[in-house]
């Protein structure tokens, strides 16, 4: 018989909550959208794509460290993002989380959805991942839109020609 100093072991990734999709989210009184700051967000949104189940898990100290761990105790193996650095989105992703950059302008519901057609972080270039460096969809297929062609000034027209 034992004395009782055995703990029985509890999985910390519950099998319902693999299929969970959670998001890095900013909160007002009207609605709910994804955060574009990984740290400063108000806190992680879970949802069951499968059932009408929810669950928010305030972000108080809005840090890195203690966003990574908002993140790993959900037990959540799926994430959506406005932005993630680099020394983050390798922590989580050694940990065995799929990680997608979202559009910030986009529904929370919508993005659960289409989380498989979101873009990975592993495919966007660059030290850290937002939406301005993740492919975009184009007449030609995937493409990288990259903020330098973005942010040229259009030649203006000539209009003295007769």
């Amino acid at each position: 018989m034992s004395c009782g100093s055995e703990m029985p072991t509890i999985d910390p990734t519950p099998a319902e909550r693999t299929r969970w999709v959670a998001l890095l989210v900013s909160r007002s009184r009207q609605r709910t959208l994804l955060c574009p700051f990984f740290a400063k967000c108000d806190g992680l949104l879970l949802i069951d794509p499968l059932s009408p189940a929810r669950e928010f898990r305030p972000n108080r100290e809005r840090t890195s460290e203690s966003t990574c761990e908002l993140i790993l105790s959900s037990g959540a193996t799926k994430l959506v993002c406005g932005f993630i650095g680099s020394a983050e989105r390798e922590r989580l992703a050694a940990s065995g989380i799929d990680i997608r950059v979202g559009s910030c302008a986009r529904s929370v519901a919508s993005l659960v959805r289409e989380f498989s057609a979101l873009p990975s972080v592993s495919s966007v270039r660059g030290d850290d991942a937002s939406p301005a460096a993740a492919p975009s969809r184009g007449a030609r297929g995937l493409r990288y839109a990259t903020t330098s062609t973005a942010l040229k000034p259009r030649r203006s027209r000539r209009t003295d020609r007769h």
